[in-house]
């Protein structure tokens, strides 16, 4: 496997300067070690997360979190990275290079599992839908998004989060055309993002869970999500289908 490199442009001192500096050596070998990490975190990592204070964990995993983004969908950048993976010994991680989103992805899902919404947006990111194009890591994002959408307090106010739900829910309903069988973990996960969008009153979100409450629904799994929607629909007092 090829290691990683950084390229980072060096952070203007300030009045904490040496505080600044040290942040920002520290998210850089953070990021190599995300980068070449593959199913277990590191040891690096873990010692980091061991003495760094949480609000500072935080403030880290999100912004290297940013790096994340979907793999083009290309046939030829396929071929192009493996080549250059297979001539290089090392690979540069940046915003746009594969080591850079890798070393987002891994950041966002550590970053989930200590319940921060920021993880929210990179994750729905990197959301995959097509069975071809599913990275080593889709069940990870996955995973990462049920735990966040679902472990959230109670009061959670999910306004500022609406757009990346949506965009979520959207993106679990058209796998496969629509038509596809999900599987229950992306059911679960479509369950909670209407549940969690179905807080904050709009008439899109309405016409959302309309629109799947009233859908032919041609599975098992689909069918729980147009219960689901259905008693959403009931419980706020909406019309449904079978309402007037």
């Amino acid at each position: 496997m090829n290691e990683a490199t950084v390229v980072d442009s060096p952070s203007p001192r300030t009045d904490a300067g040496e505080d600044a500096q040290r942040r920002s050596e520290e998210r850089t070998t953070l990021q190599y070690w995300f980068a070449n990490e593959d199913v277990y975190t590191s040891a690096y990592v873990r010692k980091w997360l061991e003495r760094t204070p949480p609000d500072e964990v935080g403030d880290v995993l999100a912004a290297i979190a940013q790096y994340a983004r979907p793999e083009p969908h290309s046939l030829l950048w396929m071929v192009f990275h493996a080549l250059t993976a297979m001539l290089t010994t090392a690979e540069i991680i940046s915003e746009k290079s594969p080591a850079g989103r890798k070393s987002g992805i891994r950041a966002a899902m550590l970053l989930a599992t200590r319940d921060d919404l920021r993880a929210l947006g990179p994750l729905v990111r990197v959301f995959e839908t097509h069975g071809f194009w599913k990275g080593k890591y889709q069940d990870g994002i996955e995973t990462a998004l049920l735990h966040l959408l679902s472990r959230a307090p109670e009061e959670t106010d999910w306004t500022p989060y609406r757009t990346d739900i949506r965009t979520l829910a959207d993106a679990i309903r058209q796998i496969g055309r629509g038509r596809q069988e999900l599987s229950a973990r992306q059911t679960d996960l479509l369950i909670v993002a209407l549940q969690r969008l179905a807080s904050v009153t709009d008439a899109d979100t309405t016409a959302l869970l309309q629109t799947i409450a009233s859908t032919e629904a041609r599975t098992p799994h689909r069918t729980r999500i147009q219960d689901a929607a259905r008693k959403i629909l009931s419980d706020s007092g909406a019309s449904g289908p079978e309402s007037s």
